[in-house]
């Protein structure tokens, strides 16, 4: 995630998810004071294969139209996880999500 952007604008409205995520347990340098049981900010999910079913595509959707989260590609390939190629360019670094080039924005 962005450094500096709440989570009230990094992810979708709470509504729109059948789960909440904790993005001080979830994000790169960030870090959740509270045990998974006692978080009220959402789930602490480990894996993406652990997020559920229905959320993944709000939370792409959203990622991809806000611009303010992306998710880790080692950690994806590492775990044989795969995301729709509509969102592939999420799939970055540290640094922030893959560039996406002129020729493939056309």
């Amino acid at each position: 995630m962005k450094k500096g952007i709440p989570a009230s604008k990094a992810l979708p409205d709470r509504s729109t998810l059948k789960e909440g995520v904790c993005l001080d347990f979830c994000c790169h340098d960030r870090k959740c004071n509270y045990n998974h049981l006692l978080c009220k900010n959402g789930k602490h999910y480990t894996n993406w294969k652990n997020v559920p079913e229905e959320d993944r595509p709000v939370l792409l959707a959203h990622m991809a139209k806000s611009g303010l989260m992306w998710l880790d590609a080692d950690t994806f390939k590492k775990h044989d996880i795969v995301i729709a190629p509509e969102f592939a360019h999420l799939l970055g670094d540290a640094t922030g999500p893959r560039k996406v080039s002129a020729e493939k924005s056309t």
